[in-house]
């Protein structure tokens, strides 16, 4: 729950969030001696060793009035469900977006969510009990809430899957978004920490940092600290994000989920399964390993976690380290649970949050608490190295690409890749298309072709053409790697267009209108983006009716 200006001062900053124990919520809330709460012996029963976390300030404070909620039901909300609230309010705000345009929209709210230390301290009496009680505390009305709060109709749902949970969340609502049950999806995740219990089940499992500190892949790496803390973000398809000239951080180049199964515990992570996640997530952003320059990682700091995370990565993002004639060049791994602790079921959203205000300002932010790396890691011709320092990220917006990693304890894994937004060498996307002639009509619905944008049907005038010609254009970004196979032969423009042509025929919206589809001009913008066009005939009177259709081109 912190701005973005102030997020992006902790990383640069190099600070560490880490604070005493006896002033965070949970003592507060339980207004408990903390004298009787601490002991370092992990086998301590009813204990916990660690008295430093990161948390949150006046959680208890929260403007009920400004969303209109009574403060009988406020007061009986899971603090996390006001939070959210809260967040959810300044993550459109920062969008540019008006929140009352959204209103009876299909927006999506996907939230990652786990902790119900609230449900506990209030259900413990059951003479506080009430009829708010049950919505107050329940894990889907955080997400559901936020729906209801703005009246957004699509998909609303909470994911629980312990410390990848809001990562799974952002993954899910990037799917959503693809399969159009939603146009614009708000994704993130929330942790508070109210009750000692968990703290204490963690102490006896040896999970838990004394000092509360995170020293992910480090010699002295010795638990994970807990933190608090929301994240949300606002996620659209990238064609209409440039259309609408929406703020752009960066682009989800594409990502993966799956399972750990059965492994030596319930607990335990699996090299193998982390692998293919990856390999996955880079399947589906079609990018190659090589490209990728900074990685975001679980990196809890527990000496098996890290060791199996590391050399999962090894294996894949430095697959060429042991072959002497590698050009691969060094890649930067880092962790934000070193400036804030490990935020669990909201831990995936902030590194997120991270790594697209890195690509985005192109810069790379300190990973604290390192000094040297844990011995038992594979070593020999590394070329993983830890990001120490603060330092410009010297590249073109488009190629600074990035994994992000978040592993759950239960073996639920999400790794996603992102990139910078590419603006172009003469202006932006979206002013690249504002000046393209002719009388653009209002569209709510644009597609990719295989990394291309398809800009809405129009009228064109011009030599050649006629006024009841209809003209379907296609950008191609010729900067990105897949665009390899299109490059200036025109043998391979002509398929490409070719297959959008035969698209537009057989499309059932279209083929019952149209007289003939035909290729008519192929105008080159500049080397980075490629215009196509494609000029079908039909009669002025069935425009109106083409424009109320949509078709995706696969």
């Amino acid at each position: 729950n912190i701005k973005i200006k102030n997020y992006y001062d902790n990383t640069d900053n190099s600070k560490n969030n880490s604070k005493n124990n006896s002033k965070n919520n949970m003592v507060l809330y339980l207004n408990a001696d903390k004298n009787k709460l601490f002991n370092e012996d992990p086998d301590h029963l009813g204990t916990m060793t660690l008295r430093n976390g990161s948390f949150i300030d006046d959680i208890r404070y929260f403007d009920a009035q400004f969303f209109n909620i009574s403060s009988d039901e406020a007061d009986r909300m899971d603090p996390q469900q006001r939070i959210l609230l809260e967040t959810s309010y300044r993550a459109v705000e920062n969008s540019g977006i008006k929140i009352s345009e959204l209103r009876e929209s299909d927006t999506g709210v996907f939230i990652g969510i786990s902790n119900v230390d609230y449900r506990k301290k209030q259900f413990s009496v059951r003479e506080q009990i009430d009829y708010l009680s049950g919505t107050g505390n329940a894990l889907s009305i955080a997400a559901n809430r936020i729906s209801y709060q703005y009246d957004w109709q699509g998909p609303s749902l909470a994911v629980d899957t312990a410390c990848s949970s809001s990562l799974v969340a952002i993954q899910q609502a990037c799917d959503s978004i693809r399969n159009k049950q939603c146009g614009l999806a708000l994704a993130g995740g929330v942790n508070l920490i109210l009750n000692p219990d968990l703290n204490i089940a963690f102490s006896q499992a040896r999970m838990l940092s004394p000092d509360g500190q995170c020293k992910s892949f480090d010699a002295e790496a010795n638990g994970y600290g807990r933190g608090e803390g929301c994240g949300l973000v606002l996620l659209e398809s990238l064609p209409k994000a440039i259309v609408k000239k929406h703020k752009i951080y960066g682009v989800i180049r594409g990502g993966a989920i799956n399972q750990d199964g059965r492994t030596n515990g319930l607990t335990a992570p699996s090299g193998p399964s982390q692998v293919k996640v990856i390999q996955n997530a880079l399947s589906q952003a079609k990018v190659d390993p090589n490209d990728v320059n900074l990685i975001e990682a679980h990196g809890t700091g527990t000496p098996l976690g890290d060791l199996i995370e590391f050399n999962s990565l090894r294996s894949v993002y430095d697959s060429l380290g042991n072959n002497k004639d590698s050009k691969r060049k060094k890649i930067l791994l880092g962790s934000v649970k070193t400036n804030f602790g490990h935020l669990e079921a909201a831990a995936g959203a902030i590194g997120f949050i991270k790594t697209i205000l890195s690509v985005y300002h192109g810069e790379f932010y300190p990973h604290l608490h390192f000094k040297s790396f844990n011995p038992s890691m594979n070593l020999k011709d590394n070329n993983i190295k830890i990001s120490k320092h603060y330092r410009k990220w010297n590249q073109k917006s488009e190629n600074r690409i990035s994994g992000i990693s978040s592993f759950g304890f239960g073996g639920t894994n999400a790794h996603l890749i992102v990139s910078g937004f590419h603006q172009g060498e003469n202006g932006s996307l979206s002013e690249k298309f504002d000046s393209s002639p002719g009388i653009t009509f209002k569209k709510t619905e644009h597609w990719f072709y295989n990394k291309a944008v398809i800009m809405p049907g129009r009228i064109i005038a011009g030599p050649g053409i006629n006024k009841n010609q209809f003209v379907w254009e296609m950008y191609f970004n010729g900067s990105h790697p897949g665009f390899s196979l299109h490059r200036m032969e025109n043998g391979n423009i002509l398929s490409a267009l070719a297959s959008m042509e035969i698209a537009l025929w057989c499309a059932p919206s279209i083929n019952p209108v149209c007289n003939k589809t035909e290729i008519r001009s192929i105008q080159f913008f500049n080397p980075i983006f490629i215009n196509f066009a494609l000029i079908v005939d039909l009669p002025v009177s069935k425009i109106p009716e083409i424009l109320q259709y949509s078709f995706c081109l696969n």
